[in-house]
């Protein structure tokens, strides 16, 4: 009895250990591809090596605005009153002090960077590298360009029925 199931099992098994034996043919240049295939290929590749071989010495190269940066996110007490604090200037030492319900993350690898959304408006990102913290900025350009160093950018959501003041 064992051995009459067994028989149909092993050979069930072999047939499946050699189902993707011939996935791919190897051919005789001990590759996937067919020597005509490889020489289109070489063309391709040699043309690519060229294309890459000097670079353009007098070509200007940017990068996006990096700095290092605190996030701060209030949910709840007096936000209207920290939003004034934040506009005039507060140091972020005594905003913190003040506001000690606030969440803290510091010292943020922080990228700025803008874009056109879907309604053809300029939108200025602040994006956080490691964490997930970003604040965007639509309809206004003139915040990419401004130098922000030493200031609070910050992004103010009224109550509503879907979300609380923050």
């Amino acid at each position: 009895m064992k051995k009459s199931v067994l028989f149909p099992a092993l050979f069930f098994l072999s047939s499946i250990c050699f189902g993707q034996y011939e996935e791919f043919r190897i051919y005789p240049n001990g590759l996937i591809y067919r020597d005509q295939t490889m020489d289109q290929l070489r063309l391709i590749v040699d043309s690519l090596n060229l294309q890459f071989r000097t670079c353009d010495l007098d070509r200007v190269y940017y990068s996006k605005y990096q700095a290092k940066a605190h996030f701060v996110s209030l949910e709840g007490g007096d936000i209207q009153k920290a939003k004034r604090d934040m506009e005039n200037d507060i140091p972020f030492d005594d905003f913190v002090r003040k506001y000690a319900k606030a969440t803290v993350d510091k010292d943020l690898l922080v990228v700025k960077f803008k874009y056109r959304n879907y309604e053809d408006e300029d939108v200025v990102v602040f994006g956080s590298v490691v964490e997930e913290h970003e604040i965007s900025i639509e309809g206004q350009p003139e915040v990419y360009i401004k130098p922000v160093k030493g200031s609070w950018v910050f992004s103010y959501r009224e109550e509503s029925d879907y979300w609380q003041e923050e």
